[in-house]
């Protein structure tokens, strides 16, 4: 028990706490022996293969929680720690040997200095613990000539691993931490193309995006999973790192509150396990499949239902060309235009029109780089401005609309397709939010650059739009969820930002121009 907040940090490097283990700050619900659970476990893998499902393990680097707060054996987190070393060496090896593993994945991730000068012994450390700890233990088994280890390749430390005797797998982040934004991968084709012969890349999809919305846009998902394949393609991880997609707790309505989160958002990960084998299915095997699984309404409901997701989907990929907040899944939750409180909290109009991140490539201009044309004289544009985009969102809104009304026309009466159609709702708002803003950066950053005082009535006109629609967002999305904290965004409330979607007015009324 106790209240959870923001100095807890998303890469978990702080998540123990010693009050936790104080008494009344806890509860038992079952008492095992470690037997038990070695046990229970070995079930749970042998089950996996029974089915014909490999069995995974993912480990980050370097928690001791419970280690180090007790003081055992002089345990810490620090990487430079022979004790530190040595125990997970012999923990990874003890792993290896009770259970019956096909896929041990590791990173050089949380508590593993990075710094340039110091890279190569970051390599070495994992190699020497969990690289060795493999050999040590299956290289000696022929049972596991399909084992398949897993690890960030990079050209410094493919040395230490060319000669490593069983499958290795890369995992590389195929549209960074926002994987609804390109169907080609502009972030790792260099990477890809780099990696030796035998080495295979199972990528890691990031859905940081919508977690709370149905996604099934049937035509990008088919573009995207045709574009990951290549002679190095061995697969990809699905889901997110920001949000635990188990049972559904986060709506208001306590009803639809214990059923598996894949239940709702069903479709997404149906599309993109068939087309990951065949990116050719075609949209009626689709269809269909959408009608059989509504089989006791009317198809003409469902297909209304299918096209308004297939439709409203398209904000978001469409907006993430133009606005992308890289490096960092808790720099942008497009769901709340929100990072964490570390980054900053809402995102401002000032994290807008200073933009220049525009996918590398793509068919769109950023906010800067619009702008600097404009300056300098230009009229005709062969890229997609950021006007357009906006422009685009409330076409998309009005198309969304319209199959809304169309659908509550008839309302199916299922709770289920209700309950997608609401979804579909409140993102035309957030979407239309976004369109707002997109055009009261563009029109700040302009008057900026010329000095027109037209464009700064303009933004200030657009972010009157902008607390309407916030307003209306915010109604709409706590009718339906709970506010509730995640993992790499922090506290997840719209409410929290009413004061800070205003103060755009204040930014722009008191705006001074200068050079950018």
């Amino acid at each position: 028990d106790g209240e959870y907040d923001d100095t807890y940090l998303g890469n978990c490097t702080n998540m123990f706490r010693p009050e936790h283990l104080q008494e009344g700050n806890y509860h038992i619900y079952k008492k095992m022996t470690i037997d038990e659970k070695i046990a229970f476990f070995q079930k749970v893998v042998d089950l996996c293969h029974s089915y014909g499902i490999k069995f995974a393990w993912d480990t980050m680097n370097i928690y001791t929680f419970s280690e180090t707060y007790r003081g055992l054996y002089g345990i810490t987190d620090d990487r430079g720690n022979e004790t530190t070393k040595d125990y997970l060496y012999e923990s990874a090896k003890a792993l290896l040997n009770t259970y019956d593993i096909d896929i041990f994945k590791v990173s050089a991730g949380e508590n593993m200095d990075y710094p340039s000068d110091t890279k190569m012994e970051t390599e070495q450390w994992i190699y020497d613990v969990y690289g060795r700890a493999v050999l040590d233990t299956y290289g000696k088994r022929e049972d596991k000539d399909n084992f398949i280890f897993g690890y960030s390749y990079s050209e410094e430390n493919w040395p230490l691993w060319k000669d490593f005797p069983f499958e290795f797998n890369v995992a590389t982040r195929y549209a960074d931490t926002h994987m609804y934004a390109v169907t080609d991968p502009v972030f790792t084709q260099e990477q890809r193309d780099a990696l030796p012969d035998g080495v295979y890349d199972c990528y890691n999809l990031r859905n940081e995006d919508a977690y709370h919305f149905t996604w099934a846009d049937i035509d990008w998902a088919r573009d995207f999973c045709r574009n990951m394949k290549d002679k190095h393609s061995n697969g990809f991880i699905f889901g997110s790192t920001g949000y635990y997609m188990g049972n559904e707790y986060e709506f208001v309505d306590e009803k639809l509150n214990g059923t598996l989160y894949w239940k709702r958002h069903w479709l997404n990960y149906t599309m993109f396990g068939r087309f990951s084998y065949n990116p050719e299915i075609s949209d009626e095997y689709f269809m269909n499949l959408v009608y059989d699984h509504y089989r006791d309404v009317n198809k003409e409901d469902v297909l209304t239902v299918w096209n308004t997701i297939n439709k409203s989907s398209e904000w978001l990929t469409e907006f993430q060309k133009l606005f992308y907040l890289g490096g960092t899944d808790s720099a942008w939750y497009p769901e709340m235009c929100q990072s964490h409180s570390t980054f900053g909290g809402y995102l401002d109009i000032k994290r807008f029109y200073k933009s220049d991140n525009a996918y590398g490539g793509s068919n769109y201009l950023s906010f800067d780089k619009y702008a600097r044309a404009i300056k300098a004289g230009q009229t005709k544009f062969t890229q997609k401005t950021p006007f357009q985009v906006a422009e685009t969102l409330r076409s998309i809104v009005k198309d969304t609309n319209e199959l809304i009304s169309k659908y509550n026309s008839s309302r199916a009466n299922n709770v289920s397709l209700d309950n997608i159609i609401e979804d579909q709702k409140t993102v035309a708002i957030l979407a239309s939010f976004y369109a707002e803003k997109i055009d009261a950066a563009m029109n700040l950053r302009l008057y900026n650059d010329t000095k027109d005082t037209s464009y700064k009535d303009k933004a200030l006109a657009n972010t009157n739009n902008v607390i309407s629609l916030w307003d209306n967002y915010t109604s709409s999305f706590l009718a339906r969820f709970k506010a509730e904290r995640f993992t790499r965004m922090g506290m997840v409330d719209p409410a929290q930002y009413k004061d800070a979607v205003k103060k755009d007015l204040n930014t722009i009324n008191k705006w001074t121009c200068r050079d950018l």
